[in-house]
């Protein structure tokens, strides 16, 4: 008689690894405190749903020391409002393997000043999409990101000469701040391989034992520091000399406005 292994039957991606088929548990991964778990599978397919609402469309702004006058202008960020389907990447046993699927747009900026004769067009790509991590060949963490990042910033600023784009013209990103802190928020880099530029993420998500859990909560604007390289803004938020930052700064606060609103769950297909 032919007997089934339930052992498990771990198959390595490099670098992503996924368990196989594990006749023992199904799926499983660690918990927050790195204790193994079991979970459901999916074997139909599994994607996130993300809903971002409430966001603006962008802002100006300017510092007047007097002489020059700096003006940042940015549009588009409403784009980020909507519902997102990520699909999530299984293997043929039904286990959540990967995922990378994402929706992007541009959110188009300008800076400029007219006593120093400049007026210059640059862009911030924002990619929304999905995000799996694992522990050794377990799945660990289920996660939705936000992606930043510039692919004509070196091009048009940078090599422009105007020293003044990296920490006096702000690019403003959006990060999830999660109504429950045990959802799973944390920033991360990485590279975007045709642009060659760095890409800043901000996550919020599950561990494997909350996957059936809706994660919520606001969306804070915060100044970017990867897709511009830019330095701390000089002065800061808190100087009076700024003017038109009240979209995305409280002054009676010192500290960066809610832009919005979202809502994320794990559907299964």
């Amino acid at each position: 008689m032919v007997r089934r292994w339930f052992g498990p039957r771990p198959i390595y991606n490099d670098p992503v690894y996924r368990h196989g088929s594990c006749g023992c548990c199904g799926c499983g991964g660690f918990n927050a405190d790195d204790v193994a778990i079991r979970y459901a599978a999916y074997p139909n397919g599994l994607r996130i749903k993300l809903t971002i609402e409430d966001v603006p469309d962008g802002f100006t702004c300017s510092i007047d020391g007097g002489y020059p006058i700096y003006i940042t202008e940015a549009s588009g960020m409403s784009q980020y409002n909507g519902t997102y389907y990520l699909d999530i990447i299984r293997s043929q046993y039904g286990c959540i393997f990967n995922a990378n699927d994402f929706a992007e747009f541009d959110v188009a900026y300008n800076m400029s000043d007219p006593d120093f004769d400049y007026d210059i067009n640059y862009t911030q790509r924002v990619r929304i999409g999905s995000r799996v991590t694992r522990t050794t060949p377990f799945l660990a963490r289920v996660f939705a990101s936000i992606g930043q990042f510039s692919p004509d910033y070196y091009d048009n600023v940078v090599l422009s000469g105007e020293a003044y784009g990296t920490f006096i013209h702000p690019m403003i990103g959006l990060a999830f701040e999660p109504t429950d802190p045990d959802d799973y928020s944390a920033q991360g880099f990485d590279t975007d391989l045709i642009s060659g530029a760095t890409i800043e993420e901000k996550n919020a998500g599950w561990f494997v034992e909350r996957l059936n859990n809706v994660v919520s909560g606001n969306l804070r604007f915060y100044l970017t520091s990867a897709i511009a390289d830019q330095f701390p803004m000089v002065p800061d938020f808190t100087a009076s000399e700024w003017d038109g930052i009240s979209t995305f700064w409280d002054t009676g606060t010192s500290d960066f406005k809610i832009a919005g609103t979202f809502t994320a769950e794990i559907e299964r297909l």
